[in-house]
């Protein structure tokens, strides 16, 4: 049942990505053509409100093109795995509050079925959003790696940052730990999560 839920919860996203693109897209384009279409008329008096208008159209249009980005794993099909989570998307979202990401990845990402890959991949960007947005951290760290445990074949992803922490208890779940824990386990995982006044640790085991 958890992977079902998954599986269709990958599927809707998919399907937005693809209508705010094919559509959502289209109109602005198109609302940024008749923009220029009347500013070609030389109605002066209306050249600030045009220019203002323009730039909230392509505001509006970055930040669809962003959660285009977010909502498509479409990445992570074309660059792989390590590419993915050590692109320039990632550090430039905790660069601009001030956060130096930092990522260890070892081992052969080749072994780690596609299923999982997405799993990590999703889990790592719900994470690093995480601590952009709450760790107030210098430095956040991503660790992946392959690697055998008493004979079975193991990935471990670990997300650290040196910030003020989060508390462990209900709330957390407001930061979506409680949906990374769901997928965690219909895998078949295990999710260990520490906080501290220096910062906020979880580790992911999974079998692969």
């Amino acid at each position: 049942m958890s992977q079902r839920v998954i599986d269709t919860q990958e599927n809707e996203r998919s399907r937005i990505s693809r209508d705010l693109h094919d559509h959502v897209g289209q109109v602005l384009t198109a609302l940024r053509s008749r923009i220029v279409i009347l500013r070609q008329k030389k109605v002066t008096n209306l050249d600030t409100e045009l220019d203002a208008l323009d730039k909230l159209v392509a505001e509006a249009y970055q930040d669809v093109h962003d959660i285009v980005g977010e909502l498509s794993s479409n990445e992570l099909l074309r660059f792989g795995l390590q590419r993915s989570l050590e692109s320039t998307d990632f550090h430039q979202m905790l660069k601009a509050v001030n956060i130096k990401y930092h990522t260890h990845i070892k081992g052969q990402m080749s072994e780690i079925p596609e299923q999982v890959q997405l799993a990590i991949y999703r889990i790592a960007q719900e994470l690093l959003s995480n601590a952009a947005k709450h760790s107030q951290s210098a430095d956040c760290h991503l660790n992946l790696h392959v690697q055998d445990r008493n004979k079975e074949p193991l990935v471990e992803l670990k997300i650290q940052d040196d910030g003020i922490g989060l508390k462990v208890d209900g709330r957390t779940t407001g930061h979506g730990i409680q949906n990374i824990q769901d997928r965690v386990q219909a895998l078949g995982g295990i999710l260990t999560f520490e906080s501290v006044k220096k910062g906020t640790s979880i580790t992911i085991l999974i079998p692969i």
